[in-house]
């Protein structure tokens, strides 16, 4: 099992025990200061870090060596001159993609033996139009298709086409100076060579652009790869999507699930610096 630690900008390796309690094998420094995701692929591992700001971060590799340590590999660090987001394998571990908050941009680099090519092999940017809040992407899933790879990517919609909060009063709970467009998630196909193209753009938790979920933070892919779920955290509900074989999406149920305890049990107010803002 392989931990991150913002405390302490490390990477806890630890071993599952059989009556599953967990015992440290070792730590070691991640690449930046905030460490905030982990892919594995076999023996190799990346993570995603974060700087001083939204400006900085990037992704390192490591390798789990023969005697059960996490090694950094030297080199290895990949300077994306912003904040990551969430960092993944591609289905055969041949590529990494990453996505980064505020730039809205995905990128994909190859996997060069144990470490990273040194710039992407490819990029692409979120779905953008100008009525629309710039695309923030959080979490995603990779699944597989007959071309390669899909690639789904959660959306959260809280910052105007000019990067601003929206002041708005009472609309959401959380929240309640500001207001947010409705969520999304965007599907992309991923080549064999790492190339990433655009299937379904922007894609609503919702039936409009306001009124919508919102924060969409979060998605599953079911085992089956046909069902895609969301999780809204500022809606405090699921939404369901259906995915085709090519992993393009639709929305299925906008309120699959909502918990309206949230109404009921307000915790304090966010602020644009719970989110890195």
């Amino acid at each position: 099992m392989l931990a991150v630690n913002a405390g302490d900008a490390s990477v806890s390796l630890l071993q599952v025990n059989r009556d599953y309690s967990l015992t440290l094998v070792n730590k070691a420094k991640s690449g930046n200061r905030f460490p905030v995701s982990i892919a594995t692929s076999g023996r190799q591992v990346v993570v995603a870090s974060v700087g001083d700001d939204n400006n900085h971060g990037g992704i390192s590799a490591y390798v789990i060596d023969d005697d059960g340590w996490l090694a950094e590999v030297p080199g290895s660090y990949r300077d994306l001159a912003a904040r990551p987001s969430t960092v993944m394998f591609s289905p055969k571990g041949r590529h990494v993609i990453v996505n980064e908050l505020v730039t809205g941009k995905i990128k994909v680099f190859s996997v060069d033996g144990n470490t990273l090519s040194k710039a992407p092999v490819s990029v692409v940017e979120s779905p953008r139009s100008d009525n629309r809040f710039q695309a923030m992407p959080v979490g995603f899933a990779v699944g597989r298709n007959p071309l390669g790879g899909v690639v789904l990517m959660s959306e959260a919609r809280f910052l105007t086409p000019d990067f601003k909060l929206r002041e708005d009063h009472g609309v959401v709970a959380q929240m309640p100076k500001y207001s947010w467009q409705t969520g999304s998630v965007s599907s992309y196909r991923l080549g064999g060579d790492g190339r990433i193209s655009l299937l379904s753009a922007d894609v609503l938790t919702g039936q409009d652009i306001e009124g919508g979920e919102i924060a969409n933070c979060w998605v599953v892919l079911s085992a089956d790869q046909k069902t895609l779920w969301a999780a809204n955290a500022l809606s405090s509900s699921i939404s369901t999507y259906d995915v085709d074989d090519k992993g393009a999406v639709k929305l299925r149920n906008a309120r699959a699930y909502k918990d309206k305890s949230e109404l009921l049990n307000r915790r304090r107010p966010l602020s644009g610096n719970d989110f890195g803002l």
